[in-house]
């Protein structure tokens, strides 16, 4: 990854957390599976690590979403040969754009937490598609330092998130749980 961190310049601490380093990232994707989900959207996919490990054994739709156009380059290369995975540099906003019958679930990793959870629920109901049954928020635990928010999906939904719990995942890493809300 380090070569790839000096070909495309993308952010170097892309380089160091690849999927085999990254266990919270296998379990996603477990998860991801286990819903039986028809594709999924990834706003802030950074190298596109989830969809690549979707796509075994079975094949699934994955759209990569990152404000960054060299990690979007790099995912790209990374993918090149995976029909199904389509990524794109830009926002939060581009879901609207999407085909709405392809992609039913929304994953959220590794930035909610430089977000307050007013401005988060309200970024994902004013850009949210009726086809999303979905929804994967990583919460960072309360006793993890150095973050600006700590989301608790009770206080998400409170909130106005328009889902209800389906799991909450406790300690898929060190620092985090996963919610999965669904419609």
């Amino acid at each position: 990854m380090y070569i790839m961190h000096r070909q495309f310049g993308f952010e170097e601490w892309h380089a160091t957390a690849p999927f085999c380093c990254r266990p919270y990232k296998k379990k996603v994707v477990s998860i991801i599976k286990s819903l039986n989900s028809n594709g999924v959207v990834e706003i802030g996919c950074g190298l596109g690590d989830i969809g690549r490990n979707l796509q075994e054994p079975n094949k699934l739709h994955y759209f990569g979403i990152d404000q960054d156009s060299k990690v979007i380059d790099a995912a790209r290369y990374l993918a090149r040969n995976e029909k199904l995975i389509t990524f794109k540099r830009g926002s939060f906003e581009d879901i609207k754009t999407l085909s709405s019958d392809r992609f039913d679930t929304l994953l959220l990793l590794n930035w909610p937490h430089n977000i307050d959870k007013k401005s988060l629920v309200n970024m994902i109901t004013s850009n949210l598609t009726n086809n999303i049954q979905y929804l994967l928020i990583d919460g960072i635990k309360q006793q993890s330092s150095g973050y600006l928010y700590y989301h608790y999906a009770k206080e998400l939904i409170e909130e106005g998130l328009p889902f209800k719990v389906k799991a909450i995942i406790e300690n898929i890493d060190e620092v985090r749980n996963l919610m999965v809300f669904e419609r």
